[in-house]
């Protein structure tokens, strides 16, 4: 008789206020580029600058909106909209916060080191996760 194993994941995502404030942001230089279209005074550069914004906030929305961390009784895995990384909890060496005001975490692993952004939702628990099942729990 074969036991299966079952497969608990957890999966942790970027707050939905970072998305809708690119929303928005969205929105209001569309609005902007909408209204400004058209007018004797609007150089190209003044357009290229308000299409910029509007390019980065799109970009930021959209790498945010696929940015997931999935855990599971293995280890956990960085998903991205281009690509998804796979760690398992003993190639775990260490995490420290980052220097970066987001309030993010930096996980270094055998093979490199990896970003837990500070906008996920559950941030705190996704460390202390990565904490206890790398066992990386502080000396005392």
């Amino acid at each position: 008789m074969t036991v299966r194993r079952s497969k608990v994941e957890k999966v942790f995502r970027i707050m939905w206020p970072i998305r809708a404030a690119c929303l928005a942001a969205i929105t209001f230089w569309g609005f902007l580029a909408y209204q400004s279209y058209g007018l004797p005074d609007l150089n190209i550069s003044q357009l290229f600058v308000i299409l910029s914004f509007i390019a980065f906030f799109a970009l930021t929305l959209s790498y945010y909106s696929n940015l997931s961390y999935v855990t599971d009784e293995y280890g956990i895995e960085f998903v991205t909209h281009k690509s998804s990384h796979k760690i398992n909890w003993h190639e775990i060496e260490k995490i420290s916060p980052s220097i970066v005001p987001t309030g993010g975490h930096i996980v270094t692993t055998k093979s490199g080191q990896y970003v837990i952004n500070g906008f996920v939702k559950g941030h705190r628990m996704l460390v202390d996760l990565v904490i206890t099942k790398a066992g990386l729990f502080p000396e005392r």
